[in-house]
């Protein structure tokens, strides 16, 4: 679990009590962080302006909002003798509110985005914060996708001395029958080519759901390492993961995590294990249990953990979690701070207040949202769009649109009309899709729709 990454957010008694270990972001992390960012749904009705952190060391995050509530600031202050300011992260969006830079005061680094006609990132560029207070580019990641908009290869450059570009890393990735198959890395050998370095094979199922991942690594020639075999139950949901190292020519049990799920599928208990090499049988390590709310919002975690030769669990951490208004699924700003602290479970709806008990003192946090001025919550608005679902063209009933912006599912704006109070989907992909309207008064609305 992520437990030892929040504990260093939350309960160092140093004096960087935020301090991570600085390392650059893959390109998978770098584009789940503009996905979750681009995700525009329901993020025009409820801002979180700050966070408190009290009982304990006291901390505060405030967060700072564009004229479209896209998240500009998210700044940390801690309480030493006074209120100091520890941490700044900014976010830059494009007039299709698109993320296109991300500035992290913490590592003192940036990333940039570029999309292509499609609205994905095809270009990554990356700097150094220098102590002149200017911005260094140092290094870029160049992808590209298949013809079902998959990232199939991405190559990494250098920023060189004599101010080109030099190829050092690429990443492919290998489909079959829409299943990835192979993830390999490779390094630029200098003379134009690549030299093979890693890569992880799959193998699935007649349900398409992952059994098995083989990591190799390249000595002249392909040799296997690491394998991790999983098990699913009747709901399709792993119920068993087993981690295996090569040595002696065979393969050798080291991990083993089980997992337990209610009829919802949501996760109640995961317990993981290591191998006791002296009797070769399976030592408990941790277990983790939740409990869900009735719209299956996790509302307690509990860690424990076992140690060696002991016949009890020791109860090490406790989460409880309070939720307000039901039906948000993204609050704008909310999964900057949730990916910032690196809570071990997730969240989907409105969180009140947080309470984490280590077992030796007690930290809350409570979180602090307000309406954005001039929005209307899509359900309560009078607007009226016909007909929904819609194959060509839906009308807008209520109000005089100014501005029309279209999301898809992916928080992608894939059209944009002005001055009408009609829209042609005939152009769109089957789907879900968020209309945001603007009248001429600047209000703004929000409605979803269905292409079919």
């Amino acid at each position: 679990m992520l437990f030892a990454a929040l504990m260093c957010c939350f309960i160092s008694a140093s004096a960087q009590p935020f301090r991570k270990e600085s390392k650059p972001r893959s390109v998978e992390e770098s584009l789940q962080r503009v996905e979750k960012l681009n995700r525009h749904e329901n993020t025009f009705t409820t801002k979180l302006d700050s966070v408190t952190m009290y009982q304990g060391d006291n901390m505060k995050v405030f967060l700072d909002y564009d004229a479209h509530f896209n998240c500009t600031r998210l700044v940390i202050d801690y309480l030493y003798d006074d209120w100091e300011t520890e941490y700044v992260y900014e976010y830059a969006y494009d007039e299709q509110d698109r993320l296109i830079a991300m500035m992290d005061y913490e590592d003192n680094s940036k990333e940039e985005y570029v999309y292509n006609a499609q609205g994905l990132v095809e270009e990554i560029y990356r700097y150094d914060y220098r102590y002149d207070g200017t911005w260094q580019l140092f290094a870029k990641s160049v992808l590209t996708y298949d013809e079902d908009n998959r990232l199939v290869i991405s190559v990494g450059y250098d920023f060189g001395d004599g101010g080109d570009w030099v190829e050092s890393s690429k990443r492919t990735w290998d489909y079959e029958a829409g299943l990835l198959q192979v993830e390999t890395d490779y390094l630029a050998d200098g003379n134009g080519g690549w030299t093979p370095t890693e890569k992880t094979e799959y193998s699935y199922n007649e349900e398409g759901l992952c059994i098995e991942e083989i990591e190799s690594e390249w000595y002249g020639g392909w040799t296997a390492w690491t394998k991790i075999v999983y098990q699913y139950n009747a709901q399709q949901l792993c119920s068993e993961k087993i981690e295996y190292e090569w040595g002696g020519g065979t393969w050798n049990n080291m991990y083993k995590n089980t997992y337990d799920y209610d009829e919802a599928g949501n996760l109640l208990t995961e317990i993981a294990y290591y191998l006791q090499l002296v009797t070769e049988e399976w030592e408990y390590r941790n277990r983790y249990e939740y409990v869900y709310d009735a719209d299956n919002n996790c509302t307690d975690y509990y860690e424990y953990y076992h140690y060696f030769g002991e016949d009890d669990w020791d109860l090490e951490t406790v989460f409880h979690t309070t939720y307000g208004t039901p039906g948000i699924a993204c609050i704008s700003g909310l999964s900057l701070m949730w990916d910032l602290f690196e809570f071990p479970f997730p969240i989907s709806n409105k969180v009140e207040q947080l309470v984490l008990d280590d077992s030796e003192e007690v930290y809350c946090l409570d979180f602090h949202y307000s309406m954005a001025d001039g929005i209307v919550e899509q359900g309560d608005n009078g607007l009226m769009l016909w007909p929904n679902p819609a194959s060509q063209t839906v009308h807008i009933e209520g109000i005089t649109a100014a501005e029309v912006q279209v999301y898809n599912a992916l928080g992608q704006m894939v059209k944009k009309e002005h001055g009408t109070n009609e829209v042609d989907l005939s152009g769109l992909v089957e789907g879900v899709y968020l209309l945001r309207i603007t009248d001429a008064e600047k209000k703004v609305y929000t409605n979803r729709i269905t292409k079919r």
